[in-house]
C-alpha cells in the first residue's frame, strides 16, 4: 500500500471522528441551551413566588428577621432521592469516542481497520467528497483540470496535427518522392528535386578545383581508416560474400554515419575491419595497427565527411544494422517476384540511391511536422508555458500526444505512399519511421512522468489536509 493510500484511509477515519465529535458538541450545546431555559424558568418562578411571599407577609404584619438561620427552613429546600432519581434521567448520556491510537507503521494501519470495522467506516470511499465541501471540491477540481489532469483536445488541436500531418504528406510526396535516378519495375524515377541538388552540390566539391575540392582530397588522405576494405583479396584473407566497391560502405558499419562513431572508432584502435556480408555474417578482418582514442574519434569524423559528397555517399543511419536480418520481407524487386531477404533489399536500396543524402532529404518531413505542431502548441499555450517556467506535466503529455498523432499519421501516408508507387521500397521515409518511434517512446515516457506527477500532486495535498485537520 503507497504512503498515499495510507493519507487517505486515515483522512477517511479522521473525518468520521470529526463528525462524530461535532455531533457531540452539538449535542451538549443542545443540553446546555435546554438547561438554560428550565434555569430561566425556575429562576423567573422563584422569583415571582418570593415577590407573592413577601406580600403577603407584609399584609399580615409576621417578622422575617431570622427565618434564614432557622434549619427547618432550608430542609424545605432539599431534594428527595426521588427527584435526584428525575434529574439523573433527564441528563444526556454519552458514550466515549473511540479513538486511533498512534503507533508505528503496522500497529497504525490495524488501529484504522479496527477503527473502519467498528464504526462502520468505508474505506473505499472518495476522501475527497467525504471532507471537502461542494464549492471547494469544484474549486479543486477547477485547478486540477488545468494543472494535472490530463488536457483534452479541442477543434484547434485536431486542426495544428492534422495540418502538419497533411503538410508532411505533401512534402513527402513533392520534396522527398525517391532517389533520382532509381529504377522501380522497369521505371525510371525523375525522384527529389532536393536530393538531386544534395548530389550535385557534392560532385561539384568532389570533381572541382576550389578550395572545398583539396580540403577533400586532403582529409581522403589522411584519414584513412582500417575499416574501409572495398574488394576481396583472398591472399590477403579477405574473403567476403557480396563486398565489392559500390557496396563496401553499406557493409561496414563504421561506415554509419551514428553507428561508425562506436564500431569505427573500436575497429581503428583494434587495427580491424568489420564487415556484414550479404548473408548477414559478420566478418572481422585485421587490417593494420590501432591508433589512440582521440586519433581514432578524429579521423572517424574526416573520414565520414570526406565519403559523404562521392557517388556511393554513406549509408542512412543504422541502414548497416539492418544487414544483420536475413527474415523475408514483403518486397520483390525482381522478375522471378521472390521476396528479398531484410539484409538484400537493404543492399538494394542502397545502390539505387538510398543513401545519406537522401535521408537529409526525407529528415525534412518529420522537421517540418515537429515544428509546425510545436509552434502551434506553443502559440496556444503560451501564457501558462510563459508564467509557469518549466512546462507542467499535464501540458508536457497534450504535446507529446499531438506529437505522436502527427507523425504517426505522417507515417501513414508514407506507407499509402508507397503502396501507390506499386509498392516501392524506396517510396519508405526512413526518417519519419524513425521520428515516429522516438515520438512513441517520448510519449511512453510523458505518460509516465505525468502518472509521477499525479501521485506525487496528490501526496502532497493529502498531507496538507492531515497537517491543517
Amino acid at each position: 500500500m503507497s504512503a498515499r493510500e495510507d493519507i487517505e484511509r486515515a483522512a477517511l477515519v479522521q473525518a468520521d471522528q470529526l463528525r462524530k465529535s461535532e455531533a457531540r458538541v452539538e449535542a451538549l450545546r443542545g443540553h446546555l441551551g435546554d438547561v438554560r431555559s428550565k434555569r430561566a424558568a425556575i429562576g423567573n418562578g422563584l422569583d415571582a413566588l418570593e415577590a407573592q411571599t413577601a406580600a403577603l407577609r407584609a399584609e399580615l404584619g409576621l417578622d422575617d428577621a431570622g427565618l434564614d438561620e432557622d434549619p427547618r427552613a432550608l430542609e424545605r429546600f432539599d431534594p428527595t432521592s426521588d427527584e435526584l432519581a428525575r434529574i439523573d434521567a433527564s441528563l444526556p448520556t454519552f458514550s466515549t469516542l473511540r479513538t486511533v491510537p498512534l503507533g508505528d507503521e503496522a500497529a497504525f494501519r490495524a488501529a484504522l481497520d479496527r477503527y473502519a470495522l467498528l464504526e462502520g467506516v468505508s474505506l473505499d470511499a472518495d476522501p475527497v467528497s467525504a471532507l471537502l465541501p461542494p464549492g471547494e471540491i469544484a474549486a479543486v477540481r477547477r485547478t486540477w483540470e488545468r494543472d494535472t489532469a490530463r488536457l483534452s483536445w479541442d477543434r484547434w488541436d485536431y486542426a495544428i496535427v492534422g495540418g502538419a500531418a497533411m503538410l508532411g504528406a505533401l512534402l513527402d510526396v513533392v520534396l522527398v518522392s525517391v532517389p533520382p535516378g532509381s529504377v522501380w519495375k522497369g521505371v525510371r524515377y525523375t525522384g527529389s528535386p532536393l536530393t538531386k541538388l544534395l548530389r550535385e552540390k557534392s560532385a561539384a566539391i568532389v570533381d572541382g578545383d576550389g578550395w572545398l575540392t583539396r580540403l577533400h582530397r586532403a582529409s581522403e588522405k589522411w584519414a584513412k581508416v582500417s575499416y574501409d576494405i572495398s574488394i576481396n583479396n583472398p591472399a590477403g584473407g579477405v574473403t567476403v560474400d557480396g563486398l565489392r566497391p559500390a557496396m563496401h560502405r553499406i557493409m561496414s558499419p563504421g561506415h554509419d554515419p551514428i553507428l561508425g562513431f562506436l564500431f569505427g572508432v573500436l575497429d581503428q584502435m583494434r587495427g580491424v575491419c568489420t564487415l556484414i556480408d550479404r548473408n548477414g555474417v559478420t566478418h572481422v578482418i585485421a587490417n593494420g595497427a590501432g591508433v589512440s582514442l582521440s586519433v581514432a574519434i578524429a579521423k572517424q569524423v574526416v573520414h565520414l565527411l570526406s565519403d559523404l559528397p562521392t557517388s556511393t555517399g554513406l549509408p542512412p543511419p543504422f541502414f548497416t544494422a539492418f544487414q544483420r536480418i536475413t527474415a523475408k520481407t514483403p518486397f520483390a524487386v525482381g522478375r522471378t517476384g521472390e521476396a528479398l531477404s531484410a539484409s538484400d533489399l537493404t543492399r538494394w536500396m542502397y545502390g539505387q540511391g538510398y543513401d545519406a543524402r537522401h535521408f537529409a532529404t526525407m529528415s525534412v518531413v518529420p522537421l517540418v511536422v515537429e515544428s509546425v505542431v510545436r509552434v502551434g502548441f506553443f502559440a496556444r499555450n503560451h501564457e501558462r508555458l510563459m508564467a509557469d517556467g518549466a512546462t507542467p506535466a499535464n501540458l508536457t503529455l497534450k504535446r507529446d500526444e499531438m506529437l505522436l498523432a502527427a507523425h504517426a499519421i505522417t507515417a501513414s501516408t508514407n506507407a499509402l505512399k508507397a503502396a501507390l508507387m506499386g509498392g516501392n521500397p524506396l517510396a519508405l521515409n526512413q526518417a519519419v519511421w524513425m521520428s515516429t518511434a522516438a515520438a512513441s517512446m517520448q510519449g511512453l515516457r510523458s505518460l509516465g512522468e505525468h502518472d509521477r506527477a499525479v501521485q506525487r500532486e496528490l501526496l502532497a495535498g493529502w498531507q496538507v489536509v492531515l497537517l491543517e485537520s
